[in-house]
């Protein structure tokens, strides 16, 4: 499923991949292309300035554009590669953390002078690995044959949001203002991560609860 972010890139993105097809361009090219532009975005970003903040937000989306290219031009031409798959992966956490680093290089000590740039740089990026963590894990560990509800409703509500962190970037970078929105983000990501694993904590060990009671010898 796509994002809401792709799918307007979408249609574009697979028009040029079919023309680029007979050439010699590989994926990886559009992969580079895309880490390239969210490592300039996070250049940007640390300048600290609304202008540099909105050519980041610029950068995000051409970066998003790109992301779409690099996978539309491998499933034109059917040739879809574990390795690149792999590498797209690495590269998006070095990317998204780069964002981090770029605005807290950029706002940290306008907005927090009092508190160590290295804190401020910690906090964000452990709630940022936690979110996409419980994300990651949750939605592997999920039993295909038990109904979880609302923790089903939730992951499936926050997938088309993806990447959330970016998003909230790119929207808050066209503001003038990428530091709010990293606050904003990091509140988000940390209650998020708190309330699905303890959700889902709390429905497995219901579920294993009522499986131990059905194996328990009864008494008559």
């Amino acid at each position: 499923m796509d994002g809401y972010i792709y799918r307007p890139m979408r249609p574009l993105s697979r028009a040029l991949a079919r023309r680029l097809v007979p050439l010699p361009v590989a994926p990886d090219v559009f992969t580079a292309c895309w880490f390239a532009s969210y490592l300039g975005a996070a250049f940007a970003f640390a300048e600290g300035t609304p202008a540099s903040a909105r050519l980041g937000a610029g950068l995000i989306l051409l970066a998003g554009f790109f992301d779409c290219l690099d996978g539309d031009l491998a499933r034109a031409r059917e040739r879809p590669s574990v390795s690149g798959a792999f590498l797209e992966q690495v590269l998006h956490w070095i990317s998204q953390a780069s964002l981090i680093v770029g605005i807290v290089q950029g706002y940290g000590a306008q907005v927090f002078p009092e508190v160590s740039p290295v804190l401020l740089t910690a906090i964000p990026l452990v709630a940022d690995q936690m979110f996409h963590q419980v994300f990651f894990i949750i939605n592997g560990a999920m039993h295909p044959e038990r109904h979880y509800g609302m923790l089903h409703r939730m992951t499936g509500t926050l997938l088309p949001l993806m990447p959330i962190n970016s998003n909230v970037f790119w929207i808050s970078g066209l503001l003038g203002l990428p530091h709010y929105g990293l606050i904003a983000y990091t509140l988000f990501a940390a209650a998020t991560f708190i309330c699905v694993s303890s959700i889902y904590y709390l429905w497995e060990k219901g579920y294993d609860r009522r499986v131990e009671d059905e194996h328990s010898p009864r008494e008559e």
